[in-house]
């Protein structure tokens, strides 16, 4: 069995959605398949600037109609059917009542856990029509009644004995002929309210769906030719990197990694179960293997990756306590000597930190990892600071990333793409080809 996840620019429309549909229609004619969908391309960004217009009691109609009038259009062109337009017109009457709600007072944090839970909802719906235009059977699942949470909205933790039985039901209840179209990013707390798993989260889901259902593999499907070894953002020279072990790929991910959510890999993990990152739109391309590590592996740094917006932050006195800040991706960053730690915390998330009153707050810089099993043996953190010295870069602070896979410094952020070109030339370019191992890579 395998899980296959296609992210928002792999079904932006329909004519991707057709393509997605005849990969998995490949897929489905050798083995039973879930597949799991993200949110059309920029969907969620329009439903969350539209839930912002409505806290700020701005008006939020004209975004909403127009998300409304994009989904009918493409479905439309899919042929879709009468019950997938009312499935369409269902979902977005039942939640801009959210909207509204907010931009009369109501609490913020799960009304905005539903309204960005629409995009995912609306994709559902299209690829649903996608794949039986292809002549797929197909089974519809609103993970909101399968992904059981916590009430932690906006990145909610998972209840996973939970999750794992419910989703272990319903694929015991689903025809073996059909293929199954799941809903990532969501689910529902205790009492039934919608939450999120973060962005990003449909990776998440399918890690949690392949461990749940016994997956033989998970495929993630994006636009990219596998995990890179450098920002693709930054254009230094990044390519795609074969092989990682699970705890290289997760250090990626939480050092600004965009292929793969941090979440995805724990899942998989513990069942041994290998994730494979291929690209959409080539999919003969080789891509990245994630899976168990290699007994005696060969040391090599894998990738340089970067949180390219952060925040240096400081207290004067008694520092919050370190769970606070570790909760919002931050890492401390120890000063030399007696001097106080400053901790850097990515931009997105600084508004989760601001109640803890920082006396010092320096924007404009970035978190700069250098990630890979090549750093156990060496002292990693000094090695990166003089590679980044050497050519005369000023380094704002030195990461304690608490792994000996990652050492990462702060640099100015208008320097970034410097900083990675450098680093990845040092330690990522110049390391000898490893020898190919599991999986066949």
């Amino acid at each position: 069995m395998r899980v296959m996840k296609f992210g928002g620019t792999s079904v932006a429309g329909a004519d991707r959605l057709r393509h997605v549909a005849s990969l998995v229609g490949e897929a489905a004619s050798a083995e039973r398949v879930v597949v799991v969908v993200s949110a059309l391309a920029g969907v969620t960004d329009a439903l969350a600037a539209a839930f912002e217009l409505a806290v700020e009691g701005k008006r939020y109609q004209d975004t909403w109609a127009s998300l409304g009038e994009r989904h009918r259009v493409e479905l439309e062109t899919l042929h879709g059917q009468s019950e997938e337009a009312a499935a369409l017109d269902a979902i977005l009457t039942q939640v801009e009542p959210c909207l509204a709600a907010v931009q009369a007072g109501a609490p913020a944090p799960p009304a905005r856990d539903e309204v960005l839970a629409a995009g995912e909802r609306l994709s559902l719906v299209l690829a649903g029509a996608a794949l039986r235009e292809a002549g797929l059977p197909v089974v519809l699942w609103d993970t909101r009644r399968l992904v059981r949470t916590d009430s932690h909205f906006g990145e909610a933790r998972v209840r996973s004995g939970a999750t794992a039985a419910a989703l272990r039901a319903a694929w015991h209840a689903t025809p073996t002929n059909a293929v199954v179209v799941a809903t990532g990013f969501i689910g529902a707390d205790r009492y039934g309210r919608t939450t999120t798993l973060g962005r990003g989260g449909s990776d998440y889901t399918a890690s949690l769906m392949g461990a749940s259902l016994a997956a033989d593999r998970i495929e993630i499907w994006t636009d990219v030719d596998g995990v890179l070894s450098a920002p693709p953002a930054l254009a230094v020279g990044g390519v795609p990197i074969p092989y990682l072990d699970y705890q290289e790929a997760l250090e990626i991910a939480r050092f600004g990694g965009k292929v793969l959510h941090p979440n995805t890999m724990t899942p998989a993990a513990r069942h041994r179960i290998p994730i494979r990152v291929r690209n959409t739109f080539a999919p003969l391309a080789s891509g990245t293997l994630v899976g168990p590590g290699e007994p005696h592996p060969t040391p090599a740094a894998k990738a340089v990756s970067a949180v390219e917006e952060a925040v240096l932050l400081g207290w004067e006195g008694e520092v919050p306590p370190r769970p606070l800040l570790r909760a919002a991706g931050a890492f401390p960053c120890p000063g030399p000597g007696p001097l106080p730690t400053m901790w850097v915390v990515p931009a997105s998330s600084l508004a989760r930190v601001m109640p803890l009153r920082p006396t010092q707050v320096r924007h404009g810089v970035t978190l700069v990892a250098v990630v890979g099993r090549g750093l156990e043996p060496l002292p990693p953190a000094a090695a990166v600071r003089a590679a980044v010295r050497a050519v005369r870069l000023p380094v704002l602070a030195t990461v304690a990333t608490g792994s000996p896979l990652s050492a990462a410094v702060v640099v100015p952020r208008g320097l970034r793409a410097e900083a990675v070109r450098v680093l990845h030339q040092r330690f990522v370019a110049a390391a000898a080809p490893t020898a190919a191992t599991l999986y066949g890579r």
